[in-house]
């Protein structure tokens, strides 16, 4: 019997119906051996303490790198927060970026820089999303990117996420 969809909307002549789930993987919680934003960690990868969900994607060992297994159109969400642990430069900023293969993969302007803080314990938050084109066994990272190095503005990252998941 084939399958017929109606002026409303109802499919008739099935009998059963699947689909395969779409990639998707959810890391979380900033662990607290690498959650300092300073000089010395400007560049470096933002790391992850668990794997929430994954179905599908390659997770590095470090938690901070997801691998697509295909290509397609992925929505890509990153959450930050945290808050000023030394407010010597009020004008310090920082800026979590999204990093593909290793390099930028949309305009670093796209990111929303977050002002550190002009007072030791302020608090600050991050959060994107971007629908990011992949091909498949494409990777995935969230690099620290502060405004300026040169000053001793320090904060800890305490909370957050990041998460890819195949839209199509």
């Amino acid at each position: 019997m084939p399958i017929t969809i109606s002026g409303d909307g109802t499919i008739s002549g099935m009998t059963q119906f699947s689909a395969s789930a779409q990639p998707s993987c959810l890391l979380g919680q900033i662990p607290s051996a690498t959650r300092f934003l300073k000089a010395s960690t400007n560049g470096d990868n933002i790391r992850f303490f668990y794997t929430h969900t994954n179905v599908g994607c390659t997770v590095s060992a470090n938690k901070d790198r997801i691998t697509v297994p295909s290509a397609g159109t992925y929505l890509v969400t990153v959450c930050i927060s945290g808050q000023c642990s030394d407010a010597s430069d009020p004008g310090a900023a920082f800026r979590a970026e999204l990093r593909k293969n290793g390099t930028f993969c949309v305009n670093s302007r796209l990111y929303p820089e977050i002002n550190l803080g002009e007072a030791t314990g302020r608090e600050f938050s991050q959060t994107y999303a971007l629908p990011i084109v992949l091909a498949a066994n494409d990777y995935l990272e969230v690099r620290i990117q502060l405004s300026s190095v040169a000053t001793d503005q320090e904060a800890e990252m305490e909370d957050g996420y990041f998460s890819v998941t195949k839209l199509n």
